[in-house]
């Protein structure tokens, strides 16, 4: 039987084409585009991941040892689900948006825009509603009890991270190493700095040579002067954009690296040329606010007589990550500028 030469032809390209595609799928396609994730302890070989999807074994490894406050920590190399109790300026500076975090993040403050889809977790938080969401990482505080954490590393790794005790910057360092965004954290920072260097001229001519600027807060007994240690925009202010403080609050609070509570009698040595004033109505700040705001010492402030006193909303100014600063640049300097 004779065989037409342009079909066998036409053959055996069809074969030969079918045989590089079945041989492609074996070796696993383009090298990982599926989104598999490699194993580290077995080279060579590729491992499911949670939602079935596998990696091709080049990937790298799919976990890293971070030293945390609670030891050496086994932690998703890339994680995707991070549920987070607070730290939510850090990471989503980083890229990485939490699946859950505490309730006021999602109510309040800086961040509520950027949060949205998130779940919350409880202020503690809540065993249940993080194990709902199954994360591939918790982050939590050092002040979560140790009880707690125990409980959470039974539901995925749980990294204890400190709370408030480093600045701004090497603090973003320190989530960009947990979760591998170092490239991020860098990228960040310098627009923080372009930021701060777009401020400076805004603000040229609106602090008069030897005026100084503070931070204070009234609660329902105690009156703070507060530091770069507790937020409020302090770091702003005179680490980035240079501005002089009190004497008595550069010696007592910035030099101390803390904030400090006095007496309504002693303000006047405190006291600046431009005052934020935060308040805090949560314990009856708000009534003792009326009172001090209605009194001679108050109104006889250089502060008060020159129209320089602030009222700020505390919930924007509370937080000190740089996402945070980032952000309380514009608010101070729209403040200082009289912008409405």
């Amino acid at each position: 039987m004779k065989v037409d030469r342009s079909r066998a032809i036409g053959l055996m390209i069809f074969v030969l084409a079918l045989v590089l595609i079945v041989s492609g799928c074996g070796n696993g396609g383009n090298g990982g585009s599926g989104g598999s994730v490699g194993s580290s302890e077995n080279e060579g070989k590729t491992s499911s991941s949670k939602s079935g999807e596998t990696e091709a074994p080049d990937s790298g490894p799919t976990t890293r040892i971070y030293k945390a406050l609670n030891g050496d920590i086994e932690v998703p190399a890339n994680p995707k689900r991070v549920a987070s109790l607070v730290f939510v300026g850090e990471l989503l500076a980083l890229g990485v948006k939490p699946i859950g975090t505490g309730q006021a993040f999602l109510e309040k403050g800086l961040f509520v825009e950027e949060l949205k889809g998130a779940q919350p977790i409880g202020d503690e938080p809540s065993l249940e509603k993080v194990l709902a969401l199954q994360p591939d990482l918790i982050i939590v505080h050092n002040f979560v009890k140790d009880e707690i954490v125990e409980q959470l590393t039974k539901i995925a790794p749980t990294v204890v991270m400190p709370f408030n005790d480093r600045g701004p910057i090497e603090r973003l360092h320190m989530f960009a190493e947990l979760l591998g965004k170092e490239k991020e954290a860098e990228q960040f920072i310098l627009r923080y700095e372009a930021k701060v260097a777009e401020a400076k001229k805004r603000l040229e001519g609106t602090i008069k040579e030897g005026e100084t600027v503070a931070y204070y807060e009234i609660w329902g007994k105690s009156l703070w002067v507060m530091s770069e240690a507790n937020g409020r925009g302090v770091y702003n202010l005179y680490k980035s954009l240079g501005l002089e403080a009190p004497e008595k609050v550069e010696t007592d609070v910035i030099a101390a690296g803390k904030g400090i509570d006095i007496s309504l009698e002693v303000l006047p040595d405190y006291a600046a040329d431009h005052m934020f004033v935060g308040v805090y109505a949560g314990d009856g700040g708000d009534k003792r606010a009326e009172d001090i705001f209605a009194g001679a010492l108050w109104q006889g402030l250089p502060a008060f007589k020159n129209n320089h006193v602030y009222i700020v909303d505390i919930d924007q100014f509370a937080p000190s990550d740089i996402n945070a600063l980032y952000k309380q640049l514009d608010l101070q300097l729209d403040i200082l500028k009289g912008v409405k």
